[in-house]
């Protein structure tokens, strides 16, 4: 009997990965670096430009918080190539966890907003327009110092 892939079972083919383009502020030390696994790096000026591709949204989220518990700022992220054919306007709903009562700092954040707080977090759910908004709101909570505990994303 012929081993078939879950995604094949299911009508659907197996994702390539997502590939990504980050850049960041100063420059990595050896032991980022090591972190980052097999995904490229090389200098530009006033960073670091990463270059390659995840597994999947659980890796690439993985690393985005190794690289903000290393201390390192992010200047931009970007996804390169997108395995799923869908549209770049599409919303997508957005559940974030973050160390801490938080409720007061991310009030501002949505219109439609869900908070709420359970120690020792605080939960956000909100729908966001497509992923350059889901970008926004990481880059905001980044600069109020938040601590994500969990990223959840599914489309609309």
């Amino acid at each position: 009997m012929e081993a078939v892939a879950p995604a094949a079972r299911l009508g659907r083919t197996a994702m390539a990965g997502i590939e990504v383009r980050i850049l960041t502020e100063g420059e990595l030390d050896p032991q980022v670096q090591v972190d980052l696994g097999s995904l490229r790096r090389k200098p530009v000026p006033g960073g670091t430009a990463i270059t390659g591709t995840c597994r999947d949204t659980a890796e690439l989220w993985g690393m985005l918080g190794r690289l903000r518990r290393a201390g390192i700022r992010l200047r931009s992220l970007q996804r390169l190539a997108c395995p799923l054919t869908e549209p770049s306007d599409a919303h997508l709903e957005v559940k974030i966890e973050v160390e801490g009562y938080a409720a007061d700092a991310v009030a501002g954040l949505s219109e439609e907003i869900e908070v709420f707080e359970s120690p020792p977090s605080t939960t956000l759910i909100m729908q966001v327009p497509g992923e350059a908004g889901l970008v926004e709101v990481l880059e905001h909570l980044e600069s109020l110092a938040l601590d994500l505990r969990e990223i959840r994303v599914d489309a609309c």
